[in-house]
C-alpha cells in the first residue's frame, strides 16, 4: 500500500527516516479509514526530491494507476517528507495533531471515496531553525517514577507533536541534570539519587534525528555529568582551564557530543544567573574571549555545528556594552522576549550577524496555569521576522508543553508563514477545532483568562505574594507590593460565571479538553488569587484570626483540588504537590493556623 522510493532505500542517511514516515503514514490511516477499506483502490508513494524541492517543502499529489489512485507525498528533505504526512493526517484524514496531549476524539472512520483528496504544495518555513526549548518541565518529569525525567514514550508524543508543528529542532536542557536536581533541598526531597539518564538521552537525539530534527543542547557547565564549581563560575581569567576542559569532556564522553545546534550566554555557567566575576572582569570582555574559544572547540568536534549566542536577560545589557564574538559568521544571535511574549526594547542590530528571537510560550512565573496570548506573539514575532529581519533562528520555551499547545502551535505558525497570520482568525479556528459551536465562548473565556493575568502576574507569581502576606502579619521584613488581586479575582468570577454556561454546549466528547484546558485552570488561578487577597485584608478590613483562618480553609480546598486534578486519567497526578515545581513555596494552612492562635493569644494578654 506504501511504497518508498528506490532513491530513498539506497541512502543510508535517509532510509530509516523515509521508513518511519511510512510507518506513521500507515498508523494514521488505520485510525481514520474503515478496516476494510484500507487497502483498497489507493496507493501512496513517497520519496525525497531534494534536487526539485526546496528543504523542508512538500507536496502531495495524486494520479491515476490503472483502476488505483496514486497519492504521492514529496519532501525536499526528511523534515518535508514527514510535513507531508502529517498534512496528510492533518487536512485529509482529520486527526488532531495534538490528540495525544487533548485526547482528541477520533473522526468517524470513512471511506477512501467519502475523503477529498486535496493535492496541495508548500513552501518551507520562513525561519529555518525552530527549537523547542524543555525547560522547567516538572509536573511532566515527575508524573512517572523516577522522578525529573520523562519517559521515553512521552519524549516520543512530544517530538512527533513538534514535528506536526513543523519545530526541527529540540533542546532537552532539563534532562541534562540542572545543578539545582543536585544541590538545592527542595529537589533532593523530590529525589535524592539523581543522575542524568545518558541512555535516554541517547534514545532522544536518535529519534529526533530519525525525524529530521536537529537536536540542541544549552552549552552551560553545570550539568550533572561533570560541572564547574561555583567558585569557579565567578572568574574565567582564574579557571578557563576548567572551563574548557568540561567543554571538551562533554563533547567526548557525553551525548552532547551527537548535538547539532549548541547555544550559551554570556552568563553565569553554573547557574541561572547574572556573570558576576570575582576578579574584576567585565561581562563583555570575558565572553568575547570566551564564545569564540568555545566555538574552536566545538567546531573541532564538529564542522558543521551551529553556534548561538544568546542574549536572554542580562546578555542584552551585554551586547549593548561590546559583546561582539568573531567571527561574527561563526554565531547567530539571538534576542530575547521579557518571558511573557514581549520584546521590552529592540537591538541595534551588528549585521555583520544573522539575528533570531528567543519567544516564551509559557514562563515559570505562569508555569501553572497558561496565559494565552497569541495575540501577543503575533504583534512581537510579526515585528521581529516581518521588520526586523530576524528569521534566522527561533528557540520557543513550552515549560510543561500540554498546558502551553495554543501559544506553542501559535509561534509555529509564524515561524511558518508570518505574513498570513492573524491572531484572532487563529484562536477562533483553535477553539472551534475543539469546541465546535461552543468555540466562540471559549475564545471569550480565554481571553479573561489572559486579562486577569494583566502585568505578567500569573500563577506561580502569587505564591511569592502569598509567602510575602505571611512575611508582613509575622512582622517580618516583606517588600510593598501592588497586586490589584481584586480586579483580577472580578475578571476571573465573571469568567467561571460563563464557564458554568458554556459547559453545558459543550459536546460530550470534549467535555474533558473543556475542563483540563480551560475550565479547570480558571479555577485554580481564581483560588490561589483569593487566597493572596484574603492575605491581604487581613489586619486591615479582617481581624487577623478571621482572616488567617480563611485563608488556611481555602488553602486546604485548593490543595485538595490539585489532588483530584484532571478529569483526563491519562494525566492524574499532574497537580499532586508532591510532583509540583517547588518555585515560590506553597501556602501552608498549618502555619496559617498556627499564627491565628498565636494572634489570639497576644490579643488575650494585652
Amino acid at each position: 500500500m506504501i511504497r518508498i522510493s528506490d532513491s530513498c532505500l539506497n541512502d543510508q542517511s535517509i532510509e530509516k527516516s523515509s521508513q518511519y514516515a511510512a510507518q506513521l503514514l500507515r498508523e494514521d490511516i488505520e485510525l481514520a479509514i474503515a478496516g476494510e477499506d484500507i487497502d483498497k483502490g489507493i496507493k501512496f508513494f513517497l520519496d525525497v526530491k531534494s534536487e526539485l524541492i526546496k528543504p523542508e517543502a512538500f507536496r502531495i499529489k495524486k494520479s491515476k494507476q490503472g483502476k488505483n489512485t496514486l497519492v504521492i507525498l514529496e519532501g525536499g528533505n526528511i523534515c518535508g517528507l514527514y510535513y507531508a504526512v502529517h498534512a496528510f493526517s492533518e487536512k485529509i484524514l482529520k486527526l488532531d495533531p495534538l490528540r495525544y496531549w487533548l485526547e482528541t476524539p477520533l473522526p468517524k472512520k470513512k471511506r477512501w471515496q467519502e475523503l477529498d483528496l486535496l493535492e496541495f504544495t508548500q513552501a518551507a518555513p520562513l525561519v529555518p531553525i525552530r527549537c523547542y526549548f524543555d525547560n522547567d518541565n516538572d509536573e511532566l518529569a515527575n508524573l512517572e517514577e523516577p522522578k525529573l525525567e520523562i519517559p521515553f514514550k512521552r519524549w516520543q508524543q512530544i517530538l512527533i507533536t513538534l514535528s506536526r508543528l513543523k519545530f526541527n529542532a529540540i533542546d532537552f536542557h532539563d534532562h541534562l541534570g540542572r545543578p539545582e536536581y543536585t544541590e538545592r533541598a527542595e529537589y533532593l526531597t523530590i529525589r535524592n539519587d539523581y543522575h542524568v539518564n545518558e541512555k535516554l538521552l541517547n534514545q532522544i537525539i536518535d529519534f529526533a534525528h530519525l525525524l529530521g530534527m536537529k537536536v540542541q543542547v544549552s552549552f552551560y557547565l553545570g550539568w550533572e555529568f561533570q560541572s564547574i564549581t561555583n567558585q569557579e563560575a565567578l572568574c574565567w581569567t582564574k579557571h578557563k582551564d576548567r572551563w574548557l576542559s568540561t567543554w571538551q569532556y562533554y563533547l567526548q564522553n557525553t551525548p552532547i557530543g551527537k548535538c547539532d545546534i549548541f547555544l550559551n550566554r554570556p552568563r553565569n555557567q553554573k547557574w541561572d544567573y547574572p556573570y558576576q566575576s570575582s576578579c574584576g572582569e567585565t561581562v563583555a570582555e570575558v565572553f568575547n574571549e570566551v564564545f569564540p574559544i568555545m566555538a574552536e572547540i566545538i567546531k573541532k568536534h564538529n564542522p558543521a555545528a551551529i553556534i548561538i549566542a544568546d542574549l536572554y536577560s542580562e546578555g542584552r545589557t551585554a551586547y549593548e556594552k561590546g559583546f561582539r564574538p568573531q567571527p561574527a559568521g561563526n554565531f547567530i544571535m539571538c534576542w530575547p522576549d521579557d518571558g511573557f511574549g514581549n520584546i521590552l526594547y529592540w537591538p541595534e542590530l551588528d549585521s555583520e550577524y544573522d539575528w533570531g528571537i528567543y519567544i516564551h510560550a509559557g514562563f515559570w512565573l505562569n508555569h501553572v496555569v497558561q496565559d494565552p496570548y497569541p495575540h501577543k506573539l503575533e504583534n512581537v514575532m510579526k515585528k521581529a521576522f516581518l521588520e526586523k529581519g530576524m528569521t534566522r533562528y527561533c528557540l520557543v520555551n513550552g515549560q510543561t508543553f500540554r498546558h502551553f499547545l495554543l501559544n506553542l502551535e501559535t509561534c509555529a505558525r509564524l515561524c511558518d508563514q508570518p505574513d498570513k497570520f492573524q491572531g484572532e482568525s487563529f484562536i477562533h479556528e483553535w477553539c472551534n477545532r475543539y469546541f465546535s459551536q461552543a468555540g466562540n465562548k471559549v475564545v471569550s473565556l480565554l481571553k479573561m483568562l489572559h486579562d486577569s493575568q494583566d502585568g505578567n502576574v500569573g500563577y506561580v507569581e502569587y505564591l511569592w505574594y502569598i509567602k510575602n502576606e505571611m512575611l508582613r502579619l509575622q512582622n517580618e521584613f516583606y517588600q510593598e507590593v501592588t497586586t490589584e488581586s481584586q480586579k483580577r479575582i472580578n475578571i476571573l468570577y465573571r469568567a467561571l460565571s460563563l464557564a458554568e454556561i458554556v459547559e453545558k454546549d459543550i459536546s460530550t466528547q470534549s467535555k474533558i479538553i473543556f475542563y483540563d484546558q480551560v475550565y479547570f485552570p480558571l479555577i485554580l488561578l481564581t483560588n490561589i488569587i483569593e487566597i493572596c487577597s484574603i492575605l491581604e485584608q487581613t489586619g486591615n478590613k479582617l481581624d487577623y484570626q478571621t482572616g488567617l483562618l480563611k485563608a488556611a480553609r481555602l488553602t486546604d480546598q485548593h490543595t485538595a483540588l490539585r489532588e483530584q486534578g484532571d478529569l483526563s486519567e491519562k494525566w492524574k497526578g499532574w497537580y499532586t504537590l508532591k510532583n509540583r515545581r517547588p518555585n515560590n513555596g506553597y501556602p501552608d494552612s498549618r502555619h496559617m493556623r498556627q499564627l491565628a492562635i498565636k494572634m489570639k493569644q497576644n490579643l488575650n494578654s494585652c
